[in-house]
């Protein structure tokens, strides 16, 4: 069945491409959440209308990314963390964390937004990917080092 997709849909396709899915995954997902509309020459001159709209504030939006992704790629970021006298860190750096403290750097993100293939347990230097957009993508530089003993 074609539909044309009316949000972007990861794996599928952007606004407004005419797509050829499953039948069901249409009937029973697709249209009834508002993501596609069935591909009729009435949905498709609408959306034609749409699309240069949608294009133009798409350009905006990857633009202010753009912007967000370099102040990002300036960032050095710093957590502490406690240690066990064996070097051993206490639980482990979340995205929240590593979130949290690129808001305090005056970046906003949502938390889902930084990407953590793995739990960073150990103190060092670690390369962290942040997915601000579907093409747009920045690397924050993130520091963990040992919270020094109150005395």
């Amino acid at each position: 069945m074609k539909v044309i997709l009316r949000e972007s849909v990861e794996k599928l396709g952007r606004r407004g491409e005419v797509v050829a899915v499953a039948g069901g995954y249409a009937r029973n997902y697709l249209i009834p959440q508002g993501f596609a509309a069935a591909a009729t020459k009435e949905n498709i001159r609408r959306v034609e209308s749409e699309k240069k709209a949608y294009l133009a504030r798409e350009a905006k939006r990857i633009e202010e990314c753009q912007e967000i992704a370099a102040a990002i790629e300036k960032s050095q970021v710093s957590i502490t963390m406690k240690v066990g006298p064996d070097g051993q860190m206490f639980g482990s750096v979340t995205a929240r964390m590593i979130a949290d403290a690129l808001a305090e750097d005056g970046i906003k993100l949502e938390t889902k937004m930084v990407r953590l293939d793995d739990p960073i347990k150990d103190l060092g230097v670690f390369p962290v990917r942040v997915h601000l957009h579907p093409e747009v993508d920045a690397t924050a530089k993130v520091w963990v080092v040992e919270e020094k003993a109150r005395e």
